[in-house]
């Protein structure tokens, strides 16, 4: 079953993937979030963005650039590709708005990268200092309370408390003296749930609104990660058909 929907969801967004990739793809980087207000404000935004579906496109789209300020993320017209997931995110989704296409499901997915980006922040800072002064227990509880949390908000997502299990299983064996190459194959196990959680993102608007190259980006980068970080464990380059992915 696992098989076969990674089968679907590869043969549906193959064609958009292929004309939205660069010629010249760069390396993949952290979804960037430098946000600008408290981490609780963010989420009273994200709440009322989810009370928002079904509303008035424009209050829909203004709470969407609210939440973009809240997070950092300035507008620009420059034409680079969108590195990040997050700012993709959230211009595909303002899209969806305008358009009077927005669901809920795609509310949530916005919520979604949010917990994302802080657990990626919270863990490039775990790594770091377990690198230069020894393992931080302040910085680990973080990490699980975003595990934890990361489980509790997905929509839609019937393997998210099999993927926490997996990744906490994973911190563990870190934080109890694990192998160096741990942190690489903690970020492998999130990566690869990450490529099906937004490969089911991107099915989802090609039945509304289709799929553009800057929203497709995102899932190119994923997948180049998922590649190195496999090539750098020896470990095969997809999730194991019986294991599904975290």
């Amino acid at each position: 079953m696992q098989r076969n929907r990674h089968i679907t969801l590869s043969l549906i967004t193959l064609p958009a993937l292929l004309s939205a990739a660069p010629a010249d793809v760069p390396q993949p980087t952290a979804a960037p979030l430098s946000a600008v207000a408290k981490p609780q404000d963010i989420d009273v935004s994200l709440a009322n963005l989810l009370d928002l579906v079904g509303r008035h496109p424009g209050t829909i789209v203004e709470q969407l650039q609210y939440l973009r300020q809240q997070l950092g993320l300035a507008e620009s017209a420059d034409p680079a590709p969108v590195v990040g997931t997050l700012p993709a995110v959230i211009d595909a989704v303002i899209a969806s708005a305008r358009a009077g296409f927005m669901t809920y499901v795609e509310a949530a997915f916005v919520r979604e990268q949010v917990i994302e980006a802080r657990l990626d922040r919270v863990l490039d800072a775990l790594e770091r200092r377990a690198t230069e002064t020894g393992w931080d227990p302040a910085l680990y509880a973080e990490v699980r309370a975003a595990l934890v949390e990361r489980a509790r908000i997905a929509v839609g997502y019937p393997d998210a408390e099999a993927a926490r299990a997996r990744l906490e299983r994973l911190l563990e064996e870190l934080r109890s003296g694990g192998p160096a190459a741990g942190f690489d194959a903690f970020r492998l196990e999130l990566v690869r749930g990450r490529v099906i959680r937004y490969g089911e993102f991107l099915v989802a608007r090609a039945r509304t609104l289709g799929v553009s190259r800057e929203v497709a980006q995102p899932l190119i980068f994923m997948l180049l990660e998922r590649g190195r970080l496999a090539v750098a464990l020896g470990a095969p380059d997809s999730a194991s058909e019986n294991e599904p992915a975290g």
